[in-house]
């Protein structure tokens, strides 16, 4: 079942702070904080674990918030094995021939840590995956993608929305 919630006030990112929101359906993390303007996508189970796959959209840098309306540079595709999540990034319009991290944040836009490094070539393409160990009472998640570490300045941010992985 998708989750929407729909932003009245905002999300303040550098302080990870969520703030009022109206939804039809809130998204509400372990900490209390409903996740301002996220799209939070359901998890695919399997005998291979929880998938799910989100867009990475330009300048994104408000925790795992949805907005649509920014330009898609590349998708994340999330696999969570007990408490072990696995990425795997494929980005299409980064800048050329840049170095990216890619971190992974849980419940309440709190980093847990960088799962990957990679250098874009010449057109801004690049590919990279890795895992990382989450702490178990997290099921959302979102990738940072982005030339300086996690929060850093919005124009070299390229965040996902909320994924949800039980």
């Amino acid at each position: 079942m998708n989750r929407i919630s729909v932003l009245s006030v905002g999300c303040l990112a550098a302080l990870a702070m969520c703030v009022t929101t109206a939804s039809a359906s809130a998204a509400t993390n372990a900490n209390g904080c409903t996740h301002a303007g996220a799209l939070v996508v359901p998890a695919a189970k399997g005998a291979k674990g929880a998938k799910a796959k989100a867009n990475i959209q330009l300048e994104n840098g408000y925790c795992g918030a949805n907005l649509p309306a920014l330009p898609v540079i590349g998708t994340v595709a999330f696999v969570r094995k007990g408490n072990t999540v696995k990425l795997k990034v494929s980005l299409k319009k980064g800048k050329p021939n840049t170095a990216y991290k890619v971190q992974l944040a849980g419940n309440g836009c709190i980093e847990i840590g960088e799962v990957a490094a990679f250098t874009t070539n010449a057109k801004g393409v690049g590919k990279a995956s890795g895992s990382i160990a989450v702490p178990a009472e997290d099921t959302e998640f979102f990738a940072d993608v982005d030339t300086e570490g996690f929060h850093s300045p919005f124009e070299n941010e390229g965040d996902t929305p909320y994924v949800s992985l039980p």
